[in-house]
Order: C-alpha cells, then sequence, then structure tokens
C-alpha cells in the first residue's frame, strides 16, 4: 500500500481480516493506518 493509506476492518472485532488490526484501536504501520 502507498503511504497515507487507511485500512478500515469492518471485522475488527471479531477477530479482524488484517493482522495489525486491534479492536478499539488506532494503528500505524508503515505509514499505513489501520
Amino acid at each position: 500500500m502507498i503511504p497515507g493509506s487507511i485500512i478500515v476492518d469492518l471485522a475488527a472485532e471479531k477477530g479482524g481480516n488484517c493482522e495489525m488490526t486491534k479492536p478499539g484501536e488506532f494503528r500505524l504501520y508503515k505509514k499505513v493506518s489501520s
């Protein structure tokens, strides 16, 4: 992904679809937000 991209994981409360997803948290990993 390009820097500044945002991931919205709609399944975050049930474990998520992205490895970096944590329910209720804003995360920044290599300039990509989730």
